[in-house]
C-alpha cells in the first residue's frame, strides 16, 4: 500500500496563503487550506492511489472522524486511513520521523511487510525532523509558499516507482 504520511501547516497553507482575502474572510478551520495545494495533492493521490496517514499536529486536536469530514468540506479526495502516535506526549524531544517510524511497526498488515523494508511511501512536511533513512522518501515543503508544482512531481515520481 502507497501512504503519504501528510503534515498540514506548510504544506497545505503557506505563509503566502495566509495573506490573500480568501484566506482573512473565510471560514476556519475550512480557510486554513490552499486551494492550489488542495490540487496538487489531489493530483498526487490520483495518480499515485496513495491512502494519507496524517503526521500533523491537527491530528492531536480532531478525531479521524473530524479530519475527514473536513477534507470532504475542502475537497480533499483521500483516503485518510489514520494519524501517527504523539510520541512527544513522552519525550518532547521525539522527532516526527520516530513517530513515522512507529506507525510503521504497528500496522504491518497495512503496510503488507515489515517496516525495514517498506519503500512505498512518502512524507510530506516542511519540518525536516525526519529519521536519516526516511531522508529519500521525505519532500520538504517551504512553508512561504507550501506544496508546490515541482514537489508534487518529484513525489508523483517516487510514489510510482
Amino acid at each position: 500500500m502507497k501512504i503519504i504520511f501528510l503534515d498540514i501547516d506548510g504544506v497545505l497553507n503557506s505563509d503566502t496563503w495566509e495573506k490573500t482575502e480568501a484566506y482573512k474572510n473565510g471560514t476556519y478551520p475550512e480557510n486554513r487550506f490552499d486551494p492550489n495545494a488542495i490540487v496538487l495533492l489531489n493530483k498526487i493521490i490520483e495518480k499515485t492511489n496513495a491512502k494519507i496517514v496524517l503526521t500533523s499536529t491537527w491530528r492531536l486536536k480532531y478525531s479521524l472522524k473530524q479530519m475527514k469530514e473536513l477534507f470532504s468540506k475542502i475537497d480533499l479526495k483521500c483516503d485518510l486511513i489514520d494519524f501517527t502516535p504523539d510520541l512527544k506526549k513522552e519525550n518532547d524531544y521525539t522527532l516526527r520521523g520516530n513517530e513515522i517510524l512507529k506507525w510503521c511497526k504497528d500496522n504491518r498488515k497495512i503496510i503488507g511487510t515489515k517496516y525495514l523494508n517498506y519503500t512505498d511511501f512518502i512524507i510530506l512536511d516542511d519540518n525536516s525532523d525526519m529519521l536519516y533513512w526516511q531522508s529519500k522518501y521525505f519532500f520538504q515543503t517551504d512553508k512561504l509558499c507550501g506544496l508546490s508544482e515541482t514537489v508534487s512531481r518529484e513525489a508523483i515520481r517516487m510514489l510510482k516507482k
